[in-house]
């Protein structure tokens, strides 16, 4: 009898020490949570805070270095016709893509690059086609515009077929400008 009483003794001290951690495991689960809780709110404060700050940034950065002024390399700063400034403005945007974007660099030649579609499937090889197409009109429309056109207006008897060729090609690149990005 006396060892059944330690035995019941001893269940009750268990009993009363399991609960006892079973206590303190829950409350410790409940502190851990509201600690994540107050983690996570105080990172969505950090990103919602470093966000603003970005945009602060670009906000005043695009006031002493705008995004959207096109500087004309190849006008003089003298007063021109508002056609040639169009003209101009449209090819020093191509000019820009080209040499700031450097666009060969991230898709490759078109004239060597284009040319293997095996192993691709049917969207890839169209998709692969029409890139192969629009990288090499603005190659086509870069080069024309570097060596071509001056040389073109620097002749003395530039004619009425020069002046519709222009037209073309800026005809030629409207059409592409929607791939004008990298």
């Amino acid at each position: 009898m006396k060892q059944r009483a330690k035995l019941t003794a001893n269940s009750a001290r268990n009993r009363d020490m399991t609960n006892t951690v079973s206590k303190s495991v829950k409350t410790g689960r409940k502190i851990m949570m509201k600690i994540r809780k107050e983690l996570l709110m105080l990172q969505e404060d950090f990103w919602s805070f470093k966000r603003r700050l970005n945009t602060l940034y670009y906000d005043i950065r695009s006031i002493f270095f705008p995004y959207n002024v096109i500087k004309i390399k190849s006008l003089r700063r003298t007063w021109t016709d508002r056609d040639e400034v169009m003209l101009h403005a449209c090819f020093q945007i191509l000019v820009d893509f080209v040499e700031k974007e450097k666009p060969f660099e991230w898709f490759g030649d078109p004239d060597k690059d284009f040319k293997d579609t095996k192993g691709l499937e049917e969207w890839e090889k169209q998709l692969h086609i029409d890139q192969g197409k629009w990288l090499k009109e603005v190659k086509t429309l870069y080069n024309w515009w570097k060596k071509d056109y001056p040389a073109m207006v620097a002749r003395e008897d530039y004619e009425w077929f020069d002046y519709v060729k222009t037209e073309k090609m800026l005809k030629r690149l409207m059409k592409i400008r929607v791939h004008l990005w990298t």
